[in-house]
């Protein structure tokens, strides 16, 4: 039980913190209308493009840390939590 809340921990936080990091930056930059210019997409199907290619990093990242360098669990579960973070604050973005 505690290895389980040492890793959901770092995790959850990490995505509190990368909701509000996007939050600041789409409300200074206007990142959410940049993201819909650069991708191509309708509205309706930008959040599930944005889940699509965060799970790629995701993946990407975890087979780099296998194959090509040691990358600690605990560093690759605050990366997935931030990119998380992004993309919920994404979609939430996206409904507004």
């Amino acid at each position: 039980m505690n290895a389980l809340l040492y890793r959901i921990v770092p995790f959850v936080l990490a995505m509190i913190v990368g909701e509000f990091v996007y939050y600041q930056l789409d409300k200074s930059y206007k990142l959410t209308e940049k993201l819909y210019q650069k991708f191509h997409v309708r509205k309706e199907s930008f959040g599930v493009v944005c889940i699509c290619v965060s799970l790629l990093i995701i993946l990407l990242l975890g087979i780099a840390g296998v194959y090509f360098m040691p990358l600690p669990i605990l560093a690759y579960l605050i990366i997935c939590g931030f990119l998380a973070g992004f993309v919920v604050a994404i979609q939430r973005a996206v409904r507004q």
